[in-house]
């Protein structure tokens, strides 16, 4: 569960509006985490390791090591001693298709009826691994999937190749 807990009136308060963060094992991850209304310090909770936070400029980053999900509250304060603090999830997941299913089909994305490389929940006769390859929404149905299979010479070599348009 995310939730914000309303600033006082005057106080800083975080500003970033993403709450959830999804992010790769082995992949770099930069997050800044923004405040507002005379920011005079930005704290953190217990962070995921090899995550590292700099409070200025308020930057999350690293190279993530472990696969899951991780809360990091984010506090707030201005000189005065007002502030705010904010629940951040931290998804970790082993692999670009799997976050890929996560933010295209949120908690159903272990559904395999939904969520498999072979499924096609938009019924458009494209499956969810094609979409995925050709960065199509497998949530919207897609007139066409154009493509074509050509034959590259770099230099003396030749290479199978796969050309489409991108349809956004």
């Amino acid at each position: 569960m995310t939730f914000n807990i309303a600033p006082a009136v005057g106080a800083s308060y975080i500003t970033s509006a993403d709450t959830i963060q999804t992010v790769v094992t082995q992949v770099d991850f930069i997050f800044d985490v923004a405040a507002d209304n005379q920011l005079d310090s930005l704290n953190f909770s217990a962070l995921p390791p090899d995550l590292i936070f700099d409070p200025f400029p308020g930057c999350l980053e690293g190279t993530p090591a472990t696969t899951g999900d991780f809360q990091i509250t984010f506090s707030a304060n201005n000189d005065k001693g007002r502030g705010s603090r904010q629940l951040f999830t931290l998804r970790d997941f082993a692999t670009p298709s799997e976050a890929w299913k996560f933010e295209n089909f949120g908690e159903d994305f272990t559904v395999p009826e939904i969520s498999s490389d072979n499924s096609d929940p938009d019924q458009d006769g494209i499956i969810n691994l094609l979409e995925y390859a050709f960065v199509l929404d497998p949530n919207k149905a897609d007139t066409t999937l154009d493509i074509e299979v050509v034959i590259e010479t770099v230099g003396e070599v030749q290479y199978v190749a796969i050309k489409f348009n991108q349809m956004m």
